[in-house]
């Protein structure tokens, strides 16, 4: 009884999660509307540039925290050492304040070295006070995870994406207008990015704001369970901050790693791309349509299987720590599936309507906006599979296993990307490539690696056959009711929105039909006693 309560709850929570990560994805659709029209192409490839700079050191000083500081804290609130998850959380403030603070000198006074090109220096130098502040914000969403609840750290992510919206379209739009005013059009690029990236600090502050006020709400009971601990074996902090460098190291430079390929793809593209003399303005154009506007939607998606690899690893800690390995494969075969599950559907249906969202959401309607979406929405799959089989490992405490895979794949990936580029000139087209074979080597590896440490064999026809043939009929329709709609109404708007509703119900009916999805698992979901209800009545569970 235990167990399938645990198992729900970990499902459920990590549904919570992911629903307030795209949530928090689609307001960033939205808001990149606006300032994309502000700013332009070429100021959000700045923009992007500063981003990809700021995030690679965000990930070495903050990134991982959440997951070391979650891992750490749910083994000894399971085994009820209070006093140690409080000693925990302490020690990794101090840890943060520490190196959160270094990461955020150091990317200030060395951003003419770390950013890509001249413009991106400003905005990369106003982001650096933000690096501190995420150190800090992390400790607190990890100690939440911890506990395993997703709810606080959903809600101040919303907070911090509205906040980051709000202040990102106000402080480009006035910066803008001020620079025009004047007639300086060299600066209007620089300056309106510099205006986007004041609104990533203010989401933060939002955050933290927030977590900090729920913390406190949390403090009396909190305090009361100290009080009740009689655990002797008290951790000293040496030895927490000593586990938090074992835990946290591996999984930076995994984070690093993996997410090198941006700031990797920036520089190869801007180098090689030159070299063989094409025009500046216009590959930075491209390169903010491929950053600003193909890479939005992609990760629309994929941060759902990123929410769900938060909340799992706290669980499946638990799970292995107590040497249950029934219960650990299980929840990973039940994550794994779920991931395909939305990857596979969404990588088909943004294919299908490329051109009509990117005609909707940005205004535009050139080619190589909807190309890059058609051909691009294959990396979903195999980044969402990725980013969820990383933190399987990663909770069976096999750290440093990812990190091997994400070094091989770089380099597979560094390969690709020069001989795309340079040898077969296939311009911005080429990253897709090289991103493609990144996201699948380091599926594959960390698949092999699964099965290895776990005695484990993910389930094939319902987690990857199913979802796939129940979404090529999902996009058959989807193309059919687009094409239909617009010829009788003549707008986009209306065929993209009904398209898009009939094909989610022609995707669900279709996997129930092919027995894709029990009752059970669709009872582990939010809500999922109404769901089964519903399904019952329609005919689709017997």
């Amino acid at each position: 009884m235990s167990t399938k309560k645990s198992k729900n709850n970990f499902m459920v929570q990590g549904s919570i999660l992911a629903i307030a990560s795209v949530l928090v994805r689609l307001i960033g659709v939205i808001y990149r509307v606006p300032l994309t029209n502000i700013i332009g192409d070429e100021g959000i490839s700045n923009y992007q540039n500063a981003y990809n700079a700021y995030s690679i050191i965000l990930i070495v000083s903050s990134y991982s925290l959440p997951l070391a500081i979650s891992k750490t804290i749910s083994v000894r609130l399971d085994n009820k050492e209070y006093k140690n998850a409080d000693r925990i959380f302490k020690a990794s403030l101090l840890y943060a304040v520490v190196v959160g603070g270094l990461a955020a000198i150091l990317c200030y006074v060395f951003a003419p070295s770390i950013a890509p090109n001249d413009s991106s220096v400003l905005p990369l130098r106003l982001l650096a006070p933000t690096i501190f502040l995420c150190a800090i914000l992390s400790v607190f969403r990890g100690y939440f995870q911890g506990h395993q609840t997703m709810i606080p750290t959903s809600i101040s992510q919303i907070v911090e994406q509205i906040m980051n919206a709000i202040i990102s379209v106000l402080a480009a739009y006035f910066l803008v207008r001020s620079y025009k005013a004047v007639q300086d059009y060299d600066n209007v690029y620089i300056y309106g990015a510099a205006g986007g990236v004041l609104g990533t600090g203010a989401g933060v502050v939002a955050g933290l704001v927030f977590m900090i006020f729920v913390f406190l709400l949390y403090r009396n009971i909190r305090v009361k369970k100290i009080k009740r601990d009689k655990s002797k074996n008290i951790m000293s902090y040496s030895m927490i901050i000593r586990i938090l460098i074992l835990t946290v190291t591996p999984v930076i430079i995994s984070a690093v790693l993996n997410n090198c390929t941006n700031y990797i793809e920036n520089k190869m593209f801007f180098s090689v791309t030159s070299d063989l003399g094409y025009d500046e303005t216009l590959v930075k154009q491209m390169h903010g349509v491929y950053a600003g506007k193909y890479s939005m939607f992609v990760h629309l998606p994929t941060g759902i299987a990123t929410a769900l690899a938060s909340s799992m690893i706290p669980s499946i800690s638990v799970s292995f720590a107590k040497h249950d390995l029934k219960e650990t494969r299980k929840k990973a075969g039940s994550v794994i599936k779920f991931v395909s599950v939305i990857a596979f559907p969404s990588m088909i249906g943004l294919s299908v309507l490329s051109g009509p969202i990117m005609k909707l959401i940005f205004h535009d309607s050139s080619k190589l906006a909807s190309n890059l979406l058609l051909y691009g929405s294959c990396i979903i799959i195999v980044y969402s599979l990725s980013s969820i089989t990383t933190s399987v490992l990663q909770g069976i405490d096999r750290l440093y296993v990812p990190m091997k895979h994400c070094a091989i794949s770089l380099v597979l990936y560094v390969i690709t990307t020069y001989v795309v580029l340079r040898y077969f000139e296939w311009s911005i087209y080429g990253l897709i490539v090289s991103m493609f074979i990144f996201g699948a080597n380091n599926t594959i590896l960390n698949f092999i690696a699964i099965k290895k440490y776990l005695d484990y064999k993910q389930e094939k026809k319902n987690t990857f056959l199913v979802p796939l043939v129940s979404s090529i009929g999902m996009g058959i329709m989807v193309f059919g009711v687009y094409q239909l709609t617009f010829l009788a109404f003549h707008s986009n708007l209306i065929s993209v929105v009904l398209s898009i509703l009939i094909g989610a119900i022609t995707y669900f009916v279709l996997i129930l039909l092919l027995g894709g999805l029990s009752e059970q698992e669709i009872m582990d979901f939010p809500k999922g006693r109404k769901i089964v209800s519903l399904c019952k009545k329609a005919g689709l569970l017997s």
